[in-house]
């Protein structure tokens, strides 16, 4: 499915085997085919995710409700256009406690304000076969911050980055100073390879994200990458 930004007016309908719709988001056009479903475990995850917030949305007081409702407007959300594209009360919902659940921290059901959270930094990210796999010097935060963090496995270094492989490995959840984080065990069991069988020579992209656990804000994402040395 692609957003369009439509110069003819407000598009609806079939056309040359194309769809023209428009949603809370954008207008869109996508190809009219006949749906398949392979069910894959990432898409029954992710089905399983959707139905659980859109129940506990039903269960929501009307206070509750307009909580996310009100505050919609101050989450600002836009489409690949750059065009601004407000969320729903219910979008929000589910955006807020998406983020939330990658963290594995608990649901929110008011709605705050969104507040200011700090990018999560390093100072960098090294990965050897004899330096082991680490994300040095992880950014102080406290118990209101979790930070999730995400790899790759090795890629050839001649590619301009791994798109849409990313994998979260583990998760930092409270961590009040900050530390040298050894990800060698959990990059194992995500991947399969030990530190000392990355290729040499290869690639390994990591990024972090901080995770505001009272509003269920994402931080900005801090990205790495590392060429395997020796």
């Amino acid at each position: 499915m692609a957003k369009i930004n439509p110069i003819l007016g407000d598009l609806r309908g079939k056309l040359a085997g194309n769809v023209f719709s428009k949603n809370s988001a954008a207008a869109y056009v996508r190809q009219k085919v006949t749906p398949v479903n392979p069910n894959t475990a990432k898409q029954q995850s992710s089905r399983s995710k959707f139905g659980t917030n859109s129940q506990a949305w039903r269960g929501l007081t009307t206070d509750q409700r307009n909580s996310f409702n009100s505050n919609a407007p101050l989450y600002p959300h836009f489409n690949v256009f750059g065009v601004s594209a407000p969320l729903t009360g219910q979008q929000l919902f589910m955006s807020l406690n998406n983020n939330l659940k990658a963290a594995n921290a608990s649901t929110i059901t008011l709605c705050q304000p969104p507040a200011a959270i700090p990018a999560a930094t390093a100072t960098g990210f090294v990965s050897a076969r004899t330096g082991g796999t680490k994300l040095i010097q992880l950014i102080a935060t406290t118990a209101s911050y979790s930070v999730i963090v995400q790899a790759t496995a090795p890629y050839s270094a001649g590619r301009k980055a791994a798109k849409n492989q990313f994998r979260q490995i583990t998760i930092k959840s409270g961590v009040a100073v900050a530390a040298d984080l050894d990800l060698s065990t959990v990059y194992q069991n995500a991947f399969g390879y030990a530190t000392n069988q990355l290729p040499i020579g290869s690639a390994v992209d990591c990024r972090i994200i901080g995770v505001n656990l009272t509003t269920g804000q994402y931080s900005v994402i801090t990205s790495f990458t590392a060429i395997i040395g020796a």
